[in-house]
């Protein structure tokens, strides 16, 4: 039995499958649709947009995983290496809801000034989108 090469063995010229004409006849015609003359503009924007709120999107988690993970490394520092645990515990109790409403405010100052600002600012602006 011969065997028969790559091209001679998907070469559907030859054949008589109404599917494989249809698809040869399809795939040689012309191109129907018209695209607008702006198209590749707007396809580049549109990427330009996702692109860039990606980056910001990024950025923004990279800073807020940075704090949170020096405020988890200062806090195990202090647990693991503390001579004296109860004095921090006191420490907390007495200001810790001061240290959550600071955290919560640095965090929506970062989640603005990192993500909603400059998205805002660069849609209003034009630049992107």
């Amino acid at each position: 039995m011969k065997r028969q090469g790559f091209s001679k063995k998907y070469d559907h010229e030859g054949t008589s499958d109404p599917n494989d004409q249809l698809l040869d006849d399809i795939l040689k015609s012309d191109f129907q649709v018209t695209l607008p003359s702006d198209f590749a503009a707007r396809v580049a924007r549109r990427y330009t947009r996702h692109q860039t709120a990606s980056q910001y999107v990024r950025e923004f988690l990279t800073y807020a995983a940075g704090i949170i993970l020096g405020l988890l490394a200062g806090g195990a520092v202090v647990y693991f290496f503390s001579n004296d645990l109860e004095q921090w515990l006191t420490f907390w109790n007495a200001y810790g809801t001061k240290f959550i409403y600071l955290g919560v405010f640095v965090f929506f100052i970062l989640f603005f000034d990192k993500l909603v600002l400059p998205l805002l600012y660069l849609k209003k602006s034009g630049k992107v989108g």
